[in-house]
């Protein structure tokens, strides 16, 4: 049995109830193997209370003021000992009690691991499966969620930490550099880790264009502008082309049903 160790990294700002639901599917794991650190940005709102009660549950905790989430995140990573990090940001919770109990059976020694994960909006649930390899073209026009992702903790020595300059894509700039650029090795699980709420920053319609923004640099950062451009147009025209598919199929459906009415 593999006795890997994990390093269970949770930022929170002012978000004393999804703390605490995050604490909770943490601490409800079957597989104890595992350093849980909170890094708080100096909440207000009673969070530090949620650390004080489960501080016996907690390996390390902080609570200051930061420069953003990815300071945040990298402040987890310098006092992280386990093998892996696994970041779950406040509110988001493991998929279910067994969730590190099945990546530690399958005895991971890639550089990164990533599965499935659950996105919760307002209206529905949407279980996002990622393709087992990812290429460059996957990336242009996507990502891979953090909550659905571990990373091997030597990778940030080797790398670097997150890019501190990005304020909502550095993440995306971690793929780009870790499996595309570097080929860092890695392995698809096919199974969800996490159930991820959707109301944070980076997945706000209201920061799209900031977004699109960051990750246009950090792409031009790695690779040339007509390798920008290629994978936009591409991605535009599987868009049309599966739109006009997606309008014959309609028609067909349409007049199928206009049928069974005569």
């Amino acid at each position: 049995m593999n006795n890997i160790k994990f390093s269970i990294i949770t930022i929170n700002l002012n978000d004393k109830d999804g703390l605490e639901n995050t604490v909770q599917s943490v601490i409800d794991q079957t597989y104890k193997n595992f350093e849980f650190i909170v890094v708080d940005g100096g909440s207000t709102d009673k969070s530090v209370d949620i650390i004080e009660k489960y501080r016996d549950r907690i390996s390390y905790w902080v609570s200051e003021k930061d420069s953003g989430i990815y300071n945040a995140m990298n402040k987890g990573i310098k006092k992280a000992k386990g093998e892996y990090c696994f970041f779950l940001n406040s509110r988001d919770v493991l998929f279910d009690k067994n969730v590190l109990q099945k990546i530690a059976d399958s005895n991971p020694t890639e550089d990164i691991i990533f599965g499935d994960i659950i996105k919760i909006y307002k209206n529905e649930n949407v279980y996002v499966k990622y393709e087992r390899k990812i290429s460059l073209y996957y990336l242009s026009y996507t990502t891979i969620w953090h909550q659905a992702s571990l990373i091997k903790t030597e990778l940030f020595d080797t790398l670097g930490l997150y890019n501190e300059n990005y304020k909502i894509a550095s993440d995306w700039d971690y793929w780009l550099k870790s499996l595309i650029v570097n080929k860092c090795s890695n392995k698809y699980l096919a199974f969800p880790f996490s159930i991820f709420d959707t109301t944070g920053i980076g997945s706000d319609d209201k920061q799209s264009k900031a977004i699109a923004n960051e990750r246009k640099s950090i792409f031009l950062s790695y690779f040339s502008n007509f390798q920008y451009k290629y994978f936009l147009n591409l991605r535009r025209l599987e868009k049309s082309l599966l739109w006009r598919v997606f309008r014959k199929i309609k028609k067909l459906v349409d007049k199928e049903q206009n049928i069974n009415k005569h």
